[in-house]
Parts: structure tokens; sequence; C-alpha cells
């Protein structure tokens, strides 16, 4: 804080407290001559962020993993994924934060100076205007939402959207803009907030659902369903295409070790409950080849 005070440039720091992560930012307000009068202090609660961050992390480490246990076709497509997912956290942790204060007819009273980056216009050009710099560039199927939600702030709701709005260039880009507080100045009704670029995680999100998708697509036309194994109870988790695969919807047979061994062939059911119990006690991988009872029989 005392930096920032004494260079007069924004500053900012992220912490965790309480379990909590915090992402926070210091924009000092100066005057004409330079000086420091007011220091504006954002404190976002990114703890969803991070815990979102690491699900995904973990959801795709888990489809990796599968996907190389069951073929080596696929694996040029996951290794493009990987670099994909590590593209998009660079570009995420550098995504600058832009903090604003508006009042309730949606009017800008100070915006950091990085705004310019983020939406094309400068600060110059935003403080002061009429609102309709803004809302009225917000996409039309995201406005009335958007503009619901802000007016809510003020009613002591909470404010966090996504949503896309026209930059200065006549690009589209998406921006999350969430508020961290409300405050009155001269009798007129503040919200401070922040916004940040979120078009390369919209960008990436479109890229993983295609990815899974054509995933999905290319395991039901190989005829490959894949599964998951809880050591602790026995019970068996299958992708969605496991009915197509046996013949039916009654898959309830196929939902744990024991029903599953008992619809083996009498010849291969020792053999892979063997393998099966090796490779769970040693953590070993394993490929084996059996003949199994279909729904009809």
């Amino acid at each position: 804080m005392e930096e920032a005070i004494r260079s007069g440039q924004p500053s900012h720091f992220e912490d965790e407290r309480g379990g909590a992560f915090f992402d926070n930012h210091l924009h000092p307000i100066v005057n004409d001559r330079g000086e420091v009068v007011e220091l504006a202090i954002f404190s976002l609660d990114i703890t969803a962020h991070k815990r979102a961050e690491q699900e995904i992390r973990q959801l795709n480490e888990s489809l990796e993993e599968r996907v190389r246990q069951r073929t080596a076709q696929l694996e040029a497509a996951n290794e493009a994924l990987r670099t994909s997912e590590a593209k998009y956290r660079f570009l995420v942790e550098r995504t600058p934060v832009v903090a604003w204060i508006r009042d309730e007819a949606g009017r800008i009273s100070y915006i950091s100076p990085n705004v310019q980056q983020a939406y094309g216009y400068a600060p110059e050009e935003i403080i002061g205007a009429d609102a309709e710099l803004w809302q009225g560039h917000i996409h039309q199927d995201d406005r009335a939402r958007v503009q619901a939600a802000f007016q809510g702030i003020f009613e002591g709701l909470a404010y966090d959207v996504e949503f896309r709005i026209l930059r200065k260039d006549g690009s589209w880009v998406w921006f999350r803009d969430r508020a961290t507080s409300c405050a009155q100045k001269d009798g007129v009704k503040l919200a401070l907030g922040v916004f940040s670029d979120i078009t390369a995680r919209k960008q990436m999100e479109a890229t993983l659902r295609s990815r899974e998708e054509h995933l999905r697509l290319g395991m039901e036309s190989a005829g490959m369903v894949t599964w998951e194994l809880d050591a602790t109870t026995g019970d068996i988790r299958y992708s969605e295409n496991l009915p197509a695969f046996v013949g039916g919807d009654d898959i309830a047979r196929y939902c744990s070790v024991q029903e599953v061994l008992e619809q083996l062939h009498p010849e291969d059911r020792t053999r892979v409950a063997e393998t099966l119990k090796r490779a769970m006690s040693e953590g070993l991988s394993f490929e084996e080849e059996y003949r199994a009872r279909m729904l009809d029989g």
C-alpha cells in the first residue's frame, strides 16, 4: 500500500486468508498535480476460480489417463489438448483486471488505465460519458440480464456476470464483471468493482467441449467403453455408451466387480479376477481379453 501511494502506480497481489484466496488491487487516484489523493482498494474472492482451475485440471488428467490406456490412436489429440490448457493458464494468469466505480445510472466516475487494453477506449473517453457507451455496447442477447444484475447491486445482491461486449475496434470479447462493494459519496450511491477479459477462457471451454464430443464419438464408433473402478466399494462407473454396447438399459449387472465377473465366460473368469486383484493391490496397469455375456444372453 505504501508503495502504491509513493509511486502513484497501481499494484496487485494475491493472498490466502482462512482457506480462501483473494486477488487484491490497489489503484491510486491522483489530482491534476500528480498527487495521490485517494486510494481505491479492491479485494476479490477468487477461491471459486482457483478451485475451478483445479477441478478442470483433475478432470483433464483423468481423461488423458483413460485415453492413454485405451488407445494410442488418440494420443496426438490429447497432447494438443494439454498444450492448449497450458496456453490457457498462461493467458488467464496474465489477464489484466480493470477496476471501476459506477453510479446507479451506470455512469463511470473512475476506471483504471488498463481499460484501454481490454476495451479499446481510453479512460478519458469513458469517465463521465453517457452510460450508453458501456451498456449500449453489450451484446443484445446479454444486455437485459446484465442491466438487471447491475441494479441488484444496490439492493444488496451479488453481482458476478459474464457477457459479450463490442470493443472500440469492432471485435466482440467476453468480460466477467464483478462488484466488490457499495459506497455512498455526496448522497450518490456508488458500486465498486472489477472486470476482466475472459475471451481466452471462453474459447478454451468451447475447444474442450468440442474435443470431448469428438472423443465420445470416436469411442462410440470404435466400439469402446471407458470405465472407472472405486477400489473401496468395488463399484464401477461407465461412459454413457455402455447401454448401446451391451444391448439395453438394464446395466446393473455390470456395475460392480463381483457382478461383472459373473458375466464372464467361466474359462476367463479366474484369470481376469486375478489380474484385476493384482492391478488394484500393486497399482499396475493391465490389458486383458475375455468373453462376456451381453444382455441378450
